[in-house]
């Protein structure tokens, strides 16, 4: 076999043949060859006497090792970083519980380097809080950037395990993702916008009914925190109501921006808020939801803003919440439904109280828009009316008058 190095150490000496391993590291370079010697040259060119049955060989920057047959390892070289040093764990295979290859993504890596100084940084694996990382950085995905600087991170979490203590470990922009199963609060995000993502069948519970399930609170510019997927339940109306949380059964968004998208909640309870609360710092995105058989003890069931706060609800289904469904200022867009009731007789996916009325200005009933109905809108006028109230926003106004004379005329058929 030929081989061919270049760079510092670019001669590779004559007298090697059937090659079956090499190593390179720093200026140093090592071949082994079929019948189980060892070569070495550049800053290192020569191996210990008495080196036999050397089944791999790894290089570091100065100093060079080799595994035998039999387990044990030999190093030979610098030692200014104690990596020549073979820790007293090494010996013949049978003492040893460190497998003999390691795979770390798509490389493998010897025995020798394995039980000494893996990731090359002078510190020894057994003293190394990250063995396998120089920077001192973890690599959750794989994809060679180190978890602190690497946005993409998508750490798993399995039914059972702390998702708390990964929620704490994760850096900003990155996902915690809920495999299938149930997953316990409560959950804590402060200080951080980062992702979390339920997958099919994870569902969301608080350990702690004092608590909500998620509080989030995040400085003014510090990002955005998005909740995806998520089935958040809660356990209804039982227990000591008196210790309920003050405000967001579900979820308390105390301060920041969050955004929850195919998000599920239900059966949670608070004071104030039983899904849903929306601080006064907060603004809050709920977009293709549904928020259902929630309670709240004062008001809110589906969602408390408080003063200052802000909510927008986008393509999402609130009902069947109590006393209420939504407690102050809020944006609903045309696609979404907020109503008492989850009731869906025609089975259409929408609650029948958001079926909409195809002639909502008729307030008479008779099937035409006309004098009669002006005439309820003019003799309530600023009041709070919920039949002359046409768009219910709680006044009966100009903005009622306006649909009255918008839709003059016969009803549509």
């Amino acid at each position: 076999d030929e081989m061919i190095a270049w760079g510092a150490a670019n001669t590779v000496p004559a007298s090697i043949s059937n090659v079956q391993a090499i190593a390179a590291g720093g200026n140093s370079l090592m071949a082994l060859d079929a019948s189980g010697t060892v070569h070495c040259w550049g800053a290192i060119t020569n191996a210990p006497s008495g080196l036999t049955n050397v089944v791999d060989i790894a290089a570091g920057t100065d100093h060079c090792m080799a595994l035998h047959a039999d387990g044990s390892v030999t190093c030979w070289g610098s030692n200014s970083w104690g990596q020549s040093s073979v820790l007293g764990s090494i010996g013949p295979a049978v003492d040893q519980k460190t497998p003999a290859h390691k795979l770390v993504g798509s490389y493998s890596y010897s025995a020798a380097l394995v039980l000494t100084d893996v990731d090359g940084d002078g510190v020894a694996n057994s003293d190394d809080a990250f063995p396998w990382d120089p920077t001192e950085d973890t690599d959750s995905d794989g994809d060679g950037t180190g978890d602190n600087g690497d946005s993409d991170t998508e750490w798993m979490v399995a039914s059972g395990e702390d998702v708390q203590s990964v929620l704490d470990d994760a850096s900003a922009g990155q996902t915690v993702r809920l495999l299938a199963g149930e997953h316990v609060g409560p959950l804590v995000i402060d200080g951080v916008s980062l992702r979390l993502v339920g997958d099919p069948g994870a569902t969301l519970r608080s350990g702690d009914p004092t608590r909500p399930v998620v509080t989030i609170s995040l400085p003014l510019g510090g990002g955005v925190t998005v909740l995806e997927d998520l089935v958040i339940a809660g356990d209804g109306l039982t227990g000591d109501l008196s210790t309920v949380p003050a405000a967001g059964g579900g979820v308390h968004v105390a301060s920041g921006l969050a955004v929850m998208r195919r998000c599920t909640v239900h059966d949670c309870v608070a004071v104030d808020g039983g899904a849903l609360a929306v601080g006064a710092l907060a603004g809050v995105v709920l977009e293709s939801s549904l928020v259902f058989d929630n309670v709240a003890l004062v008001a809110g069931g589906g969602a408390y803003i408080a003063a200052g706060g802000d909510l927008a609800v986008v393509a999402t289904t609130i009902c069947g919440n109590a006393p209420d469904q939504v407690v102050r200022e809020r944006s609903v867009d045309s696609a979404s439904c907020v109503t008492d009731e989850c009731i869906d007789a025609d089975e259409n996916g929408i609650p029948d109280g958001c079926q909409g009325v195809p002639c909502p200005s008729d307030l008479d009933g008779d099937g035409v828009v006309g004098g009669a109905d002006l005439s309820l809108v003019l003799g309530e006028w600023s009041t709070a009316s919920p039949v002359s109230d046409i768009n219910g926003d709680g006044t009966v106004d100009g903005a009622d008058l306006a649909l009255i004379l918008g839709e003059w005329g016969p009803c549509p058929e």
